[in-house]
C-alpha cells in the first residue's frame, strides 16, 4: 500500500497530513507510538522533512459485544495516551483531543461538527 498510495504523493505539494486511526491497534497497543513515529519519518522523507502532522485522538468507545458495557476495550486508553504524547516524539505534530466526543457503542463519534471545529482550530493555529 505504501508504494502504491503514498509514494506517488512525492510529486504533490502537501500542506499537512491529518491522521485518524488507532482502533485496529487497540488489541496490541504496545509500540503504537513508535510505529506512528516511524510512519511519520518515512512519509516526511517523501513529502518534506517539515511536513506537519495532525493526529486525532480516539474517542471513547464501549464494545457492544463485551459482557461489561461500562468498560472501554483493553488497550484503548493506551492508544489514546500514546496519541496525546506524539507531540513529544517529533516536531511539527499536534493532536486533536477527542476522547470526550465518544458515544457508548459508536466507534466513530456522531459529533462530527465538534470534532471538525477542534481540528479546524488546530489547523488554523498550527498551519496558518
Amino acid at each position: 500500500l505504501y508504494k502504491s498510495l503514498i509514494t506517488p504523493l512525492s510529486n504533490v505539494s502537501v500542506k499537512a497530513v491529518m491522521w485518524y486511526q488507532g482502533e485496529s491497534n487497540a488489541e496490541e497497543p504496545e509500540g503504537y507510538d513508535l510505529k506512528f513515529k516511524a510512519m511519520v519519518q518515512s512519509w516526511r522523507e517523501l513529502l518534506g522533512a517539515d511536513t506537519p502532522f495532525i493526529i486525532t485522538e480516539l474517542t471513547d468507545f464501549i464494545d457492544p459485544q463485551s459482557e461489561d458495557t461500562s468498560k472501554i476495550p483493553d488497550g484503548w486508553r493506551s492508544i489514546q495516551a500514546q496519541q496525546l504524547q506524539v507531540e513529544e516524539l517529533l516536531d511539527n505534530i499536534r493532536c486533536v483531543p477527542a476522547r470526550d466526543l465518544g458515544e457508548m457503542f459508536e466507534i466513530h463519534s456522531r459529533r462530527k461538527s465538534e470534532l471538525g471545529a477542534r481540528a479546524s482550530n488546530i489547523v488554523e493555529d498550527f498551519i496558518y
